[in-house]
């Protein structure tokens, strides 16, 4: 399996990064995917190569997209991953692959991603994805996730994952990638189940914003995603408030991740003081 290129790339030298979101199982209201394409927009990104869907996809699962009109078929859409590059030789070393989860290979697929993120000298990966949780609407969007950075696992204010099961192929990609020595951040949005069938725009937001700050972009996606957060708030207020026993249902979550919030601040505050007092004894 290789990636057919559209457009010659000449050997890096540059440092580079890569979003990397996948729309389908690790992408709850395509918080993930609307984020990376948000920014692949705001960055002025332009495709550069892509996999052959033959190689990923069961077209049962992931069916292509067909235009019929008068004349009979006029085209047939087949999705797939997509990667995307800078414009200009000089442009932003910033590049995205994104598209639908893929069913097949794997294991040869993610190879074939680090040796791609090798040639074009891609030293960090950041991979986004949007889970459904047990979250209210009516606070700020929690990321759960990791760096191999420490401090910039921090920096996001990334809520450790201890997740052991099943997986998608962000998990697969990430554990290859690392093994090739790129360092890989993970962020994950919590988006409220309740509301699984709204477009997760908040979600996708604080993704969005969390991966500017991870590659230190200077893109601003939140007008463009304040637009879209506007347009479907009114949506949801009514959809919440025509149940009752679901205004009861979020008034829990509220109350549940308040006290959350106050048992992490504590925590940190242990955490800070443990540190001040080793600091101290070594020093004596």
């Amino acid at each position: 399996m290789e990636f057919a290129w559209h457009r010659r790339v000449r050997q890096r030298r540059r440092p580079a990064a890569l979003i990397l979101a996948l729309s389908g199982w690790t992408d709850a209201g395509e918080a993930a995917s609307t984020a990376a394409s948000t920014l692949e927009r705001l960055a002025g990104l332009v495709p550069y190569a892509h996999v052959d869907p033959d190689e990923l996809y069961d077209f049962t699962a992931v069916r292509p997209l067909v235009e019929i009109d008068e004349r009979g078929v006029h085209g047939i859409q087949w999705g797939t991953l997509v990667l995307r590059g800078p414009a200009r030789q000089r442009g932003p070393a910033i590049f995205s692959l994104a598209g639908p989860e893929p069913q097949l290979r794997w294991k040869a697929l993610a190879s074939q991603i680090a040796e791609v993120a090798q040639g074009l000298a891609i030293q960090h990966v950041v991979t986004l994805g949007a889970l459904l949780a047990g979250t209210p609407h009516t606070r700020p969007v929690a990321l759960v996730g990791f760096s191999t950075r420490p401090e910039l696992a921090r920096k996001l204010d990334l809520l450790p994952s201890h997740y052991e099961g099943p997986t998608g192929f962000l998990s697969v990609a990430q554990g290859v990638l690392q093994s090739s020595g790129v360092d890989v951040t993970s962020i994950w949005a919590e988006v409220p189940h309740y509301l699984a069938q709204f477009p997760a725009y908040p979600a996708a937001l604080a993704l969005a914003q969390a991966t500017t700050t991870a590659l230190d972009l200077d893109l601003d996606p939140t007008p463009e995603l304040d637009l879209l957060i506007a347009r479907t708030a009114a949506e949801i207020d009514q959809y919440v408030s025509d149940d009752p026993e679901l205004v009861s249902y979020v008034g829990s979550l509220e109350h549940s991740y308040e006290i959350d919030q106050r048992t992490r601040r504590s925590a940190e505050r242990i955490s800070w003081e443990a540190q001040q007092y080793l600091r101290r004894f070594n020093a004596e």
